[in-house]
């Protein structure tokens, strides 16, 4: 008769044992890289949104125009109307492939709302309501706006023009966005000097 040739019940044991917790290794890795996806794919979303909010503000700023508007009553308005969390002004530029009956200029705005970069636009520059405006969220997750105009060397937080059609020779824009913290831009005015 033959030895029987065979593993032993403790190697079979020791066996498990050892695959067993390179299994749990295995699945806390995988879960580990889940999650690190997740995150890097919610910080890339976050940066995609600053990225595409800032081609958006930088097209509208280099077509700014030094055209004053009215307002819903008739009453003039600066051509750049701005504070630390608000700014509107007159662009240039806007295609009219549909040959709609409007002028290719288009008044904007932009400002937070509710912790989100919010662009108005209005389909007319002259005696348009308020709230005849269509409002795009950029980007969320925003807690602070800051902006910032500069004239002839100087920087103020109130864009007080001595002409009504004056404008800035660029603005700052500071937003605290979650998740990527401070952002600062710095945009050329269209006409600036």
């Amino acid at each position: 008769m033959k030895d029987a040739r065979g593993f032993t019940l403790i190697e079979l044991l020791v066996a498990l044992a050892i695959f067993g917790l390179i299994a749990v290794a295995g699945g806390y890795l995988l879960g580990f890289s889940l999650d690190a996806q997740e995150s890097t794919n919610r910080s890339l979303d976050r940066i995609a949104a600053v990225r595409r909010a800032s081609v958006l503000l930088t097209a509208d700023m280099a077509q700014l125009v030094p055209r004053t508007s009215r307002n819903e009553r008739g009453d003039r308005q600066a051509a750049v109307i701005g504070d630390r969390t608000v700014l509107g002004f007159v662009r240039g530029g806007w295609t009219n492939d549909s040959a709609a009956p409007r002028s290719s200029l288009q008044k904007v705005s932009y400002s937070l709302v509710d912790g989100a970069l919010v662009r108005a636009s209005w389909p007319m520059v002259d005696g348009v309501a308020p709230d005849s405006a269509v409002r795009s969220p950029l980007m969320t997750g925003i807690s602070k706006l800051a902006l910032r105009y500069r004239r002839q060397g100087v920087w103020t937080e109130t864009w007080r023009p001595r002409l009504p059609a004056d404008v800035p020779d660029a603005i700052e824009l500071v937003m605290t966005v979650d998740g990527v913290g401070d952002v600062r831009q710095l945009f050329l005015v269209g006409i600036g000097r």
